[in-house]
């Protein structure tokens, strides 16, 4: 019985390294989409705007253009698991708030 529990352990620990090593990665991702979404925004201000103002009506380009060219905010929906590990749930919802702020 002893190694039953002591391999039960291990695998535990593997499973707690496994959701680390997600976590960390969806992390990162979520930082690349925080520096992607930071660059399109410049680049909306400083090279696509002044041009479209060039050629459209300032209230076109200010109503229209910049709007549609605009990224999406980010929405995550999560579902709920089985075995009810919300921390990283938690981790990514704050993540996703913060890179709300950020905009």
């Amino acid at each position: 019985d002893a190694g039953y529990y002591h391999g039960r352990e291990d695998e535990e620990e593997r499973e707690g390294e496994k959701a680390q090593a997600i976590r960390r990665w969806i992390r990162s991702v979520l930082r690349k989409i925080m520096h992607y979404k930071a660059e399109h925004r410049r680049l909306l201000d400083e090279d696509v705007a002044p041009t479209l103002q060039g050629v459209l009506p300032q209230d076109i380009v200010m109503n229209s253009a910049l709007p549609f060219l605009e990224l999406p905010s980010l929405v995550f929906e999560l579902e709920d698991h089985e075995d009810g590990d919300s921390d990283s749930e938690d981790e990514i919802e704050e993540v996703g708030e913060q890179m709300e702020e950020d905009e």
